[in-house]
């Protein structure tokens, strides 16, 4: 009679991939060092508490196994905690090359182990032994290094094949939870016998133990109750992050998907905030449901554990000034005069917009920022400066807010319709873990400590506006929703993009008028630039040259300067935040004397043109001035750093000084009977839904409201200059308003 076959399972080689392992730690060599073995020493001297373990390594180690490297990448969880057990192997043979002293914890550890040993008589029983993660004072993650052949993913690639595989995503973080302690290994101590339990944890729930595993219960035949130790139990870190594609990213037509990425362990949490673009290494893996509803469904949600977390945007205090960035920078500093170097950092933003120079200064002082000041009464007087950009169309401001958002380590765009007051300030949801109802930071908050980019800001609501008043001035956001009364950090600068009431600056018309927004906001801004299209032959010629260069040469536009590259600029930011510039007596007598001056010319009824002088504008010169002395590297504000900070206000408001009728000699109610006349004729082309009408039955009209042909006639030659209506026709003259 033939024996029955006996059945046969598929077992990996296990001790074959182990000692593979502990070859490859104890074998791998970088520069003629034991790269590995040298991070394990100094783990064993706790100088560092995490192990990269490179693929690029791996390949160069198993030239003639590429399969095997292949299972790694494909199987990371599982090879992780083989690498993590082979370490610990190394660790023990390693002694400190340092002394230090043991604290409590060790002392407890190193008691318990071998109380154990000394009492286990069961090696297979997991509660008679201690847990390696008790021990264990490091985390090993096998990731991509620069070097390695990565691809890079969008949420939207991510396919079933590649579940348990290692992923590398770029997003943008959208939202961050609290960071919670998640249980890893739970000890239990019996309440009979004072033996102590471990159960190690690896999924989201576990069952508590019941039954004391010690020879001293069972040989009494007591069941001694269990109770939960938190002191000699191990906790981890744990933040739940969720990621958002990029717009870069998407397909034609749909709307960005969101994911869930986990973090764990303390090298993982709190690497990134709101806003940030990173990139995410892990493994993707399914998020099985647990308790009653565990595999009720065939439908899995998927998430990626997260190994790595770079950020792409560099905090300045993380740039490194002994880069090749920083050592041109210092060049120039010694070469050339600060105000050839502030004009070349200057045409450096955005360099394929012409011309602007002032402007782009203003920016760069924006970025750079005064100083912050909290008195000794927790007063806090803000150093964010506040610019506003209002002009007629095709300025280029749109495109000088998308590249100061993109520069700044954490710049936020966003345009003025398509924004409410709760989506820049914060929104009340409800947390998908606790349940309970939480706060959600919006535009503002995630621009803390950058820099905000409102385009269209003109076209905003008026109440949604008002949101932003506490932004500018307290930099705080108050909150008081659905029971939750707190108070956000909002320190960010404003960069506001407007057009004027009309579409076009409408000369004829006062600043006041044209730029349509009220007093109490205009006062928080520390530069207001007035931007106008005016027909100039050699300005146009320029603009017409460049913009064709720009198109004719692509990528490498000629330039008749030279420009810094954005890692430069960024060098370049990071190293004036070290200085906080001082304001010495000489140059607080000059900064009153200045503003005294502009406070009696603001209230000379008898000047031409309009101000903004408030207490508010001695505090946005303070702030300018310390910009400038930040990028010269000062320690101190000198008289010329306030008269640059001067100088800027003054060419912000200039163009609308020449342009307000461009004659100093007109009466005032001249120029308000052609501004009612032009509102007269308006009405008219409304009414009448066309876009000409004649010129005799305009003067008929406008005779009617009680002016005479001269004024009139004034009107159309000035108007008609002003390039606000178009005179034409033949035989019968006709008006048409430009748009």
């Amino acid at each position: 009679m033939n024996a029955k076959p006996k059945r046969q399972f598929l077992r990996p080689p296990y001790q074959e991939q182990m000692n593979k392992a502990l070859e490859f730690l104890q074998g791998y060599t970088e520069d003629g060092k034991h790269k590995y073995m040298d991070i394990l020493q100094q783990i064993v001297d706790r100088e560092v508490f995490r192990i990269d373990l490179l693929v690029e390594d791996l390949e160069n180690f198993f030239t003639e196994e590429e399969d095997f490297v292949d299972t790694i990448v494909k199987n990371v969880l599982s090879y992780t905690r083989l690498f993590t057990l082979a370490a610990d192997q190394k660790i023990k043979g390693l002694q400190p090359t340092i002394d230090f002293i043991d604290d409590d914890y060790d002392y407890q550890l190193l008691y318990q182990r071998q109380r154990n040993f000394e009492l286990d008589q069961q090696p297979g029983n997991p509660q008679r032994q201690l847990p390696p993660e008790l021990i264990r004072r490091y985390q090993l993650f096998i990731v991509r290094g620069s070097q390695t052949k990565d691809q890079m993913l969008s949420i939207r690639n991510l396919k079933a094949n590649q579940i348990g595989s290692l992923v590398t995503l770029r997003a943008i973080v959208v939202r961050t939870s609290e960071v919670r302690p998640q249980i890893i290994v739970a000890c239990y101590s019996c309440d009979a016998c004072g033996y102590e339990n471990y159960c190690t944890i690896n999924g989201k729930t576990f069952t508590p133990l019941q039954d004391c595993a010690s020879d001293r219960c069972k040989e009494n035949k007591v069941r001694g109750r269990l109770l939960f130790n938190h002191g000699n139990s191990l906790f981890i870190p744990h933040q739940e992050l969720k990621i958002q594609e990029l717009r870069e990213q998407l397909p034609k037509g749909v709307i960005p998907r969101t994911f869930t990425v986990y973090c764990r362990g303390e090298t993982n949490v709190r690497q990134c905030a709101p806003g940030d673009i990173i990139k995410i290494q892990g493994v993707f893996l399914p998020d099985q449901k647990e308790g009653y509803f565990a595999n009720k469904s065939s439908l899995y949600v998927s998430f990626v554990e997260a190994f790595s977390i770079f950020r792409e945007k560099k905090k300045y205090s993380e740039i490194r000034f002994d880069s090749a960035a920083g050592l041109k920078i210092f060049e120039d500093t010694k070469q050339y005069s600060f105000d050839a170097q502030f004009t070349k950092l200057a045409r450096s933003i955005a360099p394929e917009i012409f011309g602007l120079d002032d402007v782009k200064k203003a920016l760069v002082l924006m970025m750079v920022g005064g100083v912050y000041k909290e008195m000794e009464d927790g007063l806090k007087i803000r150093g964010d400066i506040n610019i506003a950009l209002i002009g007629d169309p095709g300025i280029a401001k749109s495109q000088l807010l998308r590249y100061v958002s993109s520069i700044t380590p954490r710049g936020i765009y966003t345009s003025g319709k398509g924004s409410s007051s709760v989506g820049l300030t914060a929104a009340v949801i409800r947390d998908e873990v606790t349940g309970e109802m939480t706060l959600e930071g919006g535009a503002l908050v995630m621009a803390d400590k950058g820099i905000c980019c409102i385009d269209e800001f003109d076209k905003m609501n008026e109440s949604d506006r008002t949101a932003i008043h506490e932004v500018m001035e307290q930099q705080t956001v108050s909150i008081a929703k659905a029971g939750i009364t707190t108070t956000l950090n909002a320190r960010t600068s404003i960069l506001a993009a407007a057009n004027p009431l009309y579409g076009r600056y409408n000369k004829a018309k006062s600043p006041h008028v044209n730029i349509n927004l009220p007093a109490a906001l205009l006062s928080r801004f520390d530069l207001i630039f007035i931007m106008l299209d005016e027909a100039d032959l050699d300005h146009d010629l320029q603009i017409a040259q460049h913009i064709g260069n720009v198109h004719q040469n692509k990528d490498n536009a000629k330039r008749k300067y030279e420009v810094y590259s954005e890692e430069e600029i960024k060098t370049y930011i990071a190293m004036t935040q070290q200085y906080h510039p001082l304001i010495k007596s000489d140059v607080h007598q000059f900064i009153t004397e200045q503003y005294v001056q502009r406070r009696q010319v603001s209230y000379d009824k008898t000047k031409e043109g309009y101000s903004y002088t408030t207490p508010r504008t001695l505090l946005g010169i303070i702030r300018l001035s310390q910009a400038i002395a930040k990028l010269r590297f000062s320690r101190e504000v000198e008289i010329d750093d306030i008269k640059e900070a001067i100088r800027l206000m003054d060419v912000s408001q200039e163009t609308v000084r020449n342009a307000y009728l461009e004659k100093s000699d007109k009466k005032p109610k001249d120029k308000e009977d052609h501004a009612q006349i032009f509102e007269i004729i308006q009405n008219l082309f409304k009414k009448q839904n066309t876009h000409t009408l004649e010129l005799n039955y305009l003067e008929r009209q406008v005779k009617a409201k009680g002016f005479d042909k001269k004024t009139f006639d004034k009107f159309l030659d000035i108007y008609k200059k002003i390039n606000q209506i178009i005179v034409h026709g033949d035989e019968v003259l006709k008006v048409s308003l430009v748009d």
